[in-house]
């Protein structure tokens, strides 16, 4: 039975390009762009989710996805999201009125979703048990291996109590997309690349989503909360520190134990990779400058000047691997830039 987006299409849908790729049908008004974004990274793509959630079986259902410039109805379902996946009728929507970085974000998040409900299927767990945070959350970590986009974009408020009380049927934006994101890197961060599969698998043997992350990952959701807080009182200290004794080492080694705290994410790092990357440089630690630069590429917008810096910072150090990564970098950002000759 055809879907209402797809009576909206009408007779257009004869006249996109089709590609098929594993469980995926894609239909697109925009064939060069897709296959130029897609094809380097539908392997790994494939790879990952299969290490998140489990191969693929032969029952996974077939799934349609539509990469066009959005339509009525399109953009009243998407809401002003970059994609969506409608398990009911296994429909991808992916809007290609947008730049290349948050097309192949939106189809690799939209996928994750995919093998997850899917995954869950399989094992007879109803998607309900997963908190909205850990759904939301492992789909943005996914995609941000492949297209990371920058999260100060959206950081706006930091209402961590709230964003816990999100049920599964919740529609989560900005911060709380962040927020989510944030909490799945840091079990990833602690426990590995199997910490997903491990919580989903469990589910099995619990109907408590709590007490499977707490048995299997040591986790309770005080931790993350303490995790996930804004510590705004103690960065602001560091910060009204930082001009008297940035060469103190006392001073440097309460910095960097923060940071290693909060580690890999956390909604203070702008602020206090400030003060690091101000006692890399005063020491002359060129290596930390071109990793920190690197890092502080998560919260801001990747350009080729960032990669430049992050080269020559390298370079000091006398690392030739990193420099030659930086300046392949910083070649492929400024490629993304110039504007395409006709």
């Amino acid at each position: 039975m055809k879907t209402i987006f797809e009576l909206s299409l009408g007779d257009e849908k004869e006249q996109l390009e089709t590609f098929q790729y594993d469980h995926v049908t894609i239909y697109t008004d925009q064939p060069e762009r897709i296959m130029e974004l897609f094809e380097p990274n539908l392997d790994e793509i494939d790879q990952l989710s299969s290490a998140w959630f489990e191969p693929a079986s032969k029952d996974y259902p077939e799934v349609t996805m539509y990469a066009i410039e959005p339509n009525l109805v399109m953009n009243i379902m998407l809401k002003g999201a970059n994609g969506i996946y409608i398990p009911s009728s296994e429909i991808m929507l992916l809007n290609m009125n947008l730049d290349d970085d948050r097309i192949l974000h939106g189809y690799a998040h939209e996928y994750a979703h995919y093998r997850m409900f899917n995954y869950l299927e399989e094992l007879d767990v109803s998607y309900k048990k997963v908190p909205m945070w850990f759904h939301e959350g492992v789909a943005e970590a996914f995609s941000h291996r492949f297209a990371p986009l920058p999260f100060a974009e959206v950081m706006n408020e930091w209402e961590v109590d709230a964003f816990f009380e999100k049920e599964a049927t919740d529609r989560l934006i900005s911060d709380e997309y962040i927020m989510s994101q944030y909490l799945i890197e840091y079990l990833l961060y602690a426990k590995g690349e199997e910490a997903v599969h491990t919580v989903l698998s469990n589910l099995t043997k619990s109907s408590d989503f709590e007490t499977v992350l707490e048995e299997q990952l040591n986790y309770t959701y005080t931790d993350l909360k303490a995790y996930l807080a804004a510590e705004d009182e103690a960065v602001e200290d560091l910060m009204y520190r930082t001009e008297a004794e940035l060469g103190n080492e006392q001073f440097q080694a309460e910095v960097l134990a923060f940071h290693e705290r909060k580690k890999p994410y956390y909604y203070n790092a702008q602020l206090v990779t400030n003060i690091l990357f101000q006692m890399y440089q005063t020491d002359e630690k060129w290596l930390e400058m071109a990793e920190l630069t690197e890092y502080r590429m998560n919260y801001v917008q990747r350009d080729f000047y960032s990669y430049q810096w992050a080269a020559d910072f390298a370079k000091k150090a006398g690392n030739l691997e990193k420099e030659a990564y930086y300046l392949a970098k910083a070649e492929e950002e400024k490629a993304k830039e110039e504007p395409v000759q006709e």
